[in-house]
C-alpha cells in the first residue's frame, strides 16, 4: 500500500474516532444533566453524527477508489472536490496531533486533485494557460534575473528554467518564474488564467491549489536532490506531457 494511502486512511481513522469519542461525551453529559427534551436532543444528535459519521465514510472510500482507478465520475467530481475543501483542515489538525506522514497526506490530495481536474477533460486557449516555476530552479550560482522578466534566461542548460521557457515558446502558454506565495498570486491576479500549471513543493503546491479555488490547477512535483529551495529540478517531459492534455 502507497504511504500516500497509509497517510490518509490513518487520518480518516483518527477523524472517526475522535468524532465517536466526542458523541458520546455529549451524550452522556445530557443523559446525566437535567435537559428538558433530552429525548429528542439525543436523536438530533444521533442523526447528526450518524449522517456526518457515513458521509466521512462514503467520501473516504470515493476518494480511495478515485485515487486508485486514476479517474471519477463527472458528476461527483464537484462534491468530492467541496468535501476535500472542507475535510482536509480537519485532517491536518488530527496530523499535528498524532503521528502522520503530512508530506504524504500533502501528496495525496495534490493527486486527488490533479485527477478530479483532469477527470473533467476540459481544454484551454494556450493563453489561458498560467505555467508557474518556483525561483529554486534556477542555478543558485546565476546572475540572471527572471523572476521579473523570464525570457531574460540564456538557456544556458545549468538548470531547467531554458527547457521550460523553450515549451512556454512552443506552447504559446504564459509562463512566470515565482520567488513566493505572494508573488505567485500576484501574477494570478494580473493574468486572469482559466488554468494553471504549477510546480512546486508539496506545501506549496497545496496550498497554492487552496489559494486559488475556483481556478483548475495541476500540480507537478519539483526534484529536491540538494534540499528543500536550492537548485531543485522537474521532470520537463511531465510537464510537457500536461500541457498537451490540456491545450486546444
Amino acid at each position: 500500500m502507497k504511504l500516500q494511502i497509509k497517510s490518509y486512511l490513518k487520518a480518516n481513522i483518527w477523524v472517526l474516532l475522535t468524532l465517536t469519542i466526542l458523541f458520546f461525551l455529549m451524550f452522556l453529559s445530557l443523559y446525566y444533566l437535567s435537559v428538558k427534551h433530552i429525548n429528542l436532543l439525543i436523536i438530533i444528535i444521533e442523526v447528526l453524527f450518524g449522517v456526518m459519521a457515513l458521509s466521512i465514510i462514503f467520501f473516504m472510500v470515493l476518494s480511495l477508489n478515485t485515487y486508485n482507478k486514476g479517474s471519477i465520475k463527472w458528476l461527483l467530481i464537484k462534491p468530492l472536490k467541496i468535501f476535500n475543501n472542507l475535510f482536509y483542515p480537519m485532517l491536518n489538525i488530527v496530523s499535528n496531533i498524532i503521528r502522520i506522514d503530512k508530506e504524504q497526506l500533502k501528496l495525496y490530495f495534490i493527486e486527488i486533485n490533479n485527477i478530479l481536474v483532469q477527470s473533467q477533460k476540459k481544454k484551454f486557449c494556450p493563453k489561458d494557460i498560467l505555467l508557474l516555476i518556483p525561483h529554486c530552479l534556477q542555478n543558485s550560482n546565476c546572475k540572471i534575473k527572471i523572476t521579473n522578466q523570464v525570457t531574460n534566461c540564456k538557456k544556458c542548460g545549468t538548470c531547467n528554467i531554458g527547457e521550460l521557457l523553450h515549451l512556454s515558446e512552443q506552447y504559446g502558454v504564459i509562463f512566470h518564474v515565482v520567488s513566493g506565495g505572494t508573488f505567485a498570486r500576484k501574477i494570478v491576479f494580473e493574468n486572469k488564467p482559466k488554468m494553471i500549471v504549477s510546480v512546486a513543493c508539496e506545501r506549496d503546491l497545496l496550498s497554492g491549489i487552496q489559494d486559488v479555488n475556483n481556478i483548475p490547477v495541476i500540480g507537478i512535483l519539483n526534484i529536491r536532490n540538494n534540499g528543500p529551495c536550492f537548485n531543485t529540478s522537474v521532470d520537463v517531459n511531465k510537464v510537457e506531457e500536461v500541457l498537451k492534455s490540456i491545450i486546444i
